[in-house]
């Protein structure tokens, strides 16, 4: 199952949707946090930008999952995932599953109260016994006093699992500064723009991944002619 794709420094696990299901599901009960991170294309072109940000990130995450099919696409490698799991949705969605079936608790973090309440409205459709346990909407700007009062609401509640769905490169900066301080199991770190329901992307959207695949393409390329 240890099956890595390194990418200008940085390494990617190239698991199927079966295998990081049972990687997470591993990580339950092991006494400290775990972080699962999902590499979407914008995200992939911070971490071949910046080579510090990447190594930073990299040492953080436990599990590094390709988010998107674009990614996989740009980095040429045959991966486990099926069109449809290839958006970042489908562990999550199967992770969401397995606590609203153990009764393992999850805490939201997001940008805006708007985003948690799409979030909520599904999952109280598509998981009814999931439990939420607790939510903060973090707003788009950095502050160490808000992330005071986070991590304090998290460990005052000790969520399970933390659902984290903040802006890059601020999510992985946060969890990157905070891993040890938070009292949780699993930390999974969706996009912002991340979409839980299948379908949910407008086609606007994917038009405009056309354009960012294209230039993505072209920030990795430059990244490994400067290695």
């Amino acid at each position: 199952m240890d099956r890595k794709i390194e990418v200008c420094g940085i390494q990617l696990d190239n698991l199927t949707s079966d295998e990081a299901v049972r990687a997470i599901k591993g990580y339950f009960g092991k006494g400290r946090l775990y972080v699962v991170s999902y590499i979407y294309g914008s995200l992939l072109k911070l971490l071949v930008q910046d080579e510090a940000f990447g190594k930073e990130m990299t040492a953080a995450s436990d599990l590094a999952l390709i988010g998107e099919k674009a990614v996989a696409e740009v980095l040429e490698e045959t991966c486990g995932f099926t069109d449809e799991e290839m958006s970042g949705q489908a562990v999550a969605n199967r992770i969401l599953q397995y606590c609203a079936k153990h009764q393992r608790t999850i805490y939201w973090i997001g940008d805006t109260e708007k985003s948690y309440e799409i979030f909520r409205t599904y999952a109280d459709r598509e998981f009814p016994q999931l439990k939420v346990i607790g939510a903060f909407a973090a707003g788009d700007e950095e502050s160490l006093e808000l992330e005071d009062a986070v991590i304090n609401d998290i460990n005052r509640l000790s969520p399970d699992v933390i659902l984290s769905k903040l802006s890059s490169p601020y999510q992985e900066q946060f969890i990157g500064r905070n891993k040890q301080k938070l009292n949780a199991q699993v930390w999974m770190g969706l996009s912002s723009k991340a979409c839980l329901a299948k379908g949910e992307v407008p086609a606007s959207s994917k038009i405009k991944a056309m354009i960012d695949k294209t230039l993505l393409r072209r920030a990795v390329n430059a990244g490994k002619l400067e290695e």
